[in-house]
């Protein structure tokens, strides 16, 4: 198992945990290039989450920075993230925020 595929399987668990819908979006040829790893809807909010192995955050590439720029412009949200642990206190953060929890 990757590194990266192991924060996948923990993010899951932290969603799952915060009663988020989510969905990854199968990568393919004919998919939306940058598209991030879950595409989720928390109480109506839309939030992009791409997952990357710990210590390569900031690798994301021109095509993701783009559509996560997208997200934000039409109001949703996106994390970037290679902790379970941090998107948990990310959504804690956001969800206060917003009035969802």
């Amino acid at each position: 198992m990757t590194p990266e595929s192991i924060v996948k399987r923990e993010v899951k668990k932290v969603l799952d945990e915060f009663g988020i819908f989510w969905w990854m979006p199968t990568q393919t040829r004919y998919g939306i290039n940058g598209a991030p790893d879950f595409v989720c809807c928390w109480k109506g909010r839309f939030i992009g989450i791409e997952t990357k192995a710990p210590g390569r955050e900031k690798n994301t590439s021109s095509n993701q920075d783009r559509f996560h720029d997208s997200i934000r412009l039409a109001g949703g949200m996106v994390l970037v993230t290679s902790s379970a642990d941090e998107l948990r206190e990310w959504l804690t953060d956001v969800g206060t925020a917003w009035g969802l929890i």
